[in-house]
């Protein structure tokens, strides 16, 4: 039900019909409707350089959306390795397995500290993955470009083409 004070009005007394009451009711039911249908989780995809970062402003300016994203169960995926700036802030020493690909054993990070980690054969199958997964999120999703070299603009580019 929806109150309103009309004695603080021109119209001096509430209208007597219930028409403006129900369709207010209709309206908030159809926006509590929509919010329920959506179950996919948002995604933000970062493109971001891959050499360690040494500068704290970059660190900081990493690490805020980061915890954003977690305090509000965005999903966050970005490509390159432990050097990036978001995995700096998370970095933590010996804790990597290893895993066999293309017939040779490379170290991963532990997905227990880091989440999933994919390997991919080249940079354009990174990016239709990342393309693939924003698709797929919820409403908030999309592409984030931290500082990086030329390639962190030349992926975002490539997103929005």
């Amino acid at each position: 039900m929806i109150a309103r004070d009309f004695t603080k009005t021109n119209l001096g007394t509430p209208p007597t019909s219930t028409y403006f009451q129900d369709k207010a009711l209709q309206k908030l039911h159809q926006q509590t409707e929509r919010r329920l249908i959506v179950t996919a989780q948002a995604t933000v995809c970062v493109f971001c350089g891959m050499s360690p970062v040494k500068s704290p402003a970059h660190l900081a300016a990493a690490k805020a959306p980061a915890i954003y994203f977690h305090e509000h169960n965005i999903s966050l995926i970005y490509g390159g390795w432990t050097t990036t700036p978001l995995m700096q802030q998370e970095q933590r020493t010996n804790e990597t397995t290893t895993t066999t690909y293309e017939g040779r054993e490379i170290a991963v990070p532990d997905e227990n500290v880091y989440g999933k980690t994919m390997i991919v054969k080249d940079m354009h199958t990174r990016k239709q993955e990342m393309a693939k997964r924003f698709k797929e999120g919820g409403p908030g999703s999309g592409f984030v470009a931290l500082s990086g070299g030329y390639g962190t603009p030349e992926e975002l580019m490539e997103m929005t083409t």
